[in-house]
């Protein structure tokens, strides 16, 4: 019920609908890097971390590689096209590289609670999303993989959802949209207070 409940929140009866398939369609092996973030209760950007989000298929934005995450903060936001709320941190991410500048943070955002198969006009929606991105922000195509290690067994199940590392790697701030928010997204002010 709490999970419905949740996915419900996201905003549209497709979303809900393909959330609900994919939790329920999870494989049951954990890949290595989401079992030490299940067995640790919190995330590194460990070098397997970063090899999995380099693996991901760009679908904006620079190459990432694991020099590109190393030294840096580094921001990993789940987002979807639809979600208005995601659309508006991009915003916030924007003024996030304005302020701190390119040379000290790295944003990759994964595109994720996607239905292309059953609504294929969203593919066109995405493209239109992205094409207003910072130049500095690359956009990837999610996995199943990548979203269990960034939100344990079941994945992301809502968003936005956003996890800030410092230039060594540990985690200095997450924010996952949920029924009863106060907000319902991250500010840049919120990730540069994290930074401090």
């Amino acid at each position: 019920m709490a999970v419905m409940i949740q996915i419900l929140a996201i905003g549209t009866m497709r979303a809900a609908w393909f959330s609900l398939a994919f939790i329920i369609a999870l494989p049951a092996a954990l890949p290595a890097a989401a079992q030490q973030v299940a067995a640790t209760n919190s995330l590194i950007l460990t070098e397997a971390v970063k090899a999995e989000l380099s693996e991901l298929a760009i679908m904006r934005g620079g190459d990432i590689d694991r020099a590109s995450l190393s030294g840096k903060f580094v921001i990993v936001s789940f987002f979807a096209s639809w979600c208005a709320p995601c659309r508006a941190e991009f915003i916030e991410l924007r003024k996030l590289i304005e302020r701190m500048g390119p040379d000290r943070v790295k944003v990759v955002t994964v595109n994720w609670l996607e239905d292309f198969a059953h609504y294929p006009g969203e593919s066109f929606q995405i493209f239109r999303v992205l094409d207003r991105l910072d130049p500095h922000i690359t956009a990837v195509e999610g996995t199943t993989s990548i979203s269990q290690i960034f939100g344990g067994p079941r994945g992301i199940g809502a968003i936005p959802a956003l996890f800030a590392f410092d230039p060594d790697g540990h985690q200095v701030y997450s924010f996952q949209f949920g029924i009863g928010a106060q907000k319902s997204h991250t500010s840049a002010d919120d990730l540069i207070a994290a930074f401090r």
